[in-house]
């Protein structure tokens, strides 16, 4: 139904038009007491959409709701939410990561820093730069000899189809001898789970040692994966360019970090606008769009709100006093 190659000679599977207005996904006051969405299949459409992203975002928000005391979310939590950095798939895995670790002292590194990890992916952490690089090879050690190097390389092994090889790992994690993990070039042995973890960890290591070297406190999530905020002449320009800024979050996690795949450990896409809004009282509302409200790269407030949104902060959205302000700025039509 949409996702799977068709004749398009047929005309069984032509456009036929829109999906109309009550037929759009949608929830009325649901048993939950909330509405959220974070790019995530909604599950209640009996036709095709599209392909969605990670799920895990829309798994760690609920788990949240559900273990917090049923009253209305104040603004201090809903800022918590917004930047949770628990990984459910870290949780998924690391306990398997570590049972091979624990097994191999040249894999000492992994078990240091893994064991006693509280599965965040924060910039201080050094266990977060670990486990997503682990990850990232576990999938590519699992499915690449599978769909040939070619497509990995120049699709799936992308940031931006990384949900792909995610969800197939999702579904085979609790399988140790699934076939996925047999790799094909080896035709004298059959691989399971812990033979690519033990190998994608290993390489790891080897790869953060050779980049980083051999001091894990030099691995830190942040002193790598940093939002670069790049303006489209920046490349002959770079005055026009921002320092990069250190970040937290991962694909996995509601306060969203993907990464380049290609250039480790670039944050690429995330969740870069956020606001808070208080509907009984709009002028509590706030915001944060960064780098700034102005594009002249001379105007105090061209790169103003990067480090306020790299460290979660916003900034009153003034909803109903900006007119008050000090600084206003009237975009009129002339007479």
């Amino acid at each position: 139904k949409g996702s799977y190659p068709v004749p398009g000679w047929t005309g069984e599977y032509d456009w036929e038009g829109f999906v109309p207005f009550e037929k759009i996904p949608y929830d009325f006051n649901p048993n939950e007491g909330y509405v959220a969405s974070f790019n995530n299949e909604p599950g209640n459409v009996d036709y095709y959409m599209s392909n969605y992203y990670l799920f895990e975002r829309a798994m760690r928000f609920e788990n949240l709701m559900k273990e917090r005391p049923q009253k209305k979310v104040s603004f201090e939590e809903l800022k918590s939410m917004q930047l949770d950095t628990a990984s459910a798939v870290a949780k998924r895995w690391v306990p398997l990561a570590l049972s091979v670790c624990l097994k191999d002292k040249s894999l000492q590194t992994c078990t240091d820093l893994l064991k006693g990890w509280d599965l965040r992916i924060d910039r201080d952490s050094s266990a977060a730069t670990l486990f997503n690089y682990f990850y990232y090879l576990m999938m590519k050690y699992t499915l690449a000899d599978e769909i040939g190097e070619k497509i990995w390389s120049e699709d799936l092994g992308k940031e931006y189809l990384y949900y792909v090889p995610d969800v197939v790992m999702t579904r085979i994690v609790n399988q140790s001898d699934h076939q996925f993990y047999d790799d094909v070039s080896t035709a004298d042995k059959k691989e399971i789970r812990e033979d690519i973890i033990q190998k994608a960890m290993s390489d790891t290591i080897k790869y953060l040692n050779d980049r980083l070297g051999d001091n894990t406190d030099d691995w830190k999530w942040g002193d790598l994966h940093k939002m670069v905020f790049k303006h489209p002449l920046g490349s002959k320009l770079s005055f026009l360019n921002l320092d990069p800024i250190p970040t937290d979050g991962s694909p996995h996690t509601i306060d969203a970090g993907f990464w380049d795949t290609a250039n480790p450990f670039e944050f690429s896409s995330g969740g870069v606008i956020r606001m808070m809004v208080d509907f009984a009282n709009p002028e509590k509302s706030t915001i944060v769009s960064p780098p700034g409200q102005s594009g002249h790269y001379m105007s105090p407030y061209y790169s103003n709100m990067a480090e306020i949104w790299a460290n979660g902060d916003q900034v009153p959205m003034n909803f109903t006093s900006g007119k008050d302000l000090q600084q206003v700025l009237r975009l009129a039509p002339s007479p």
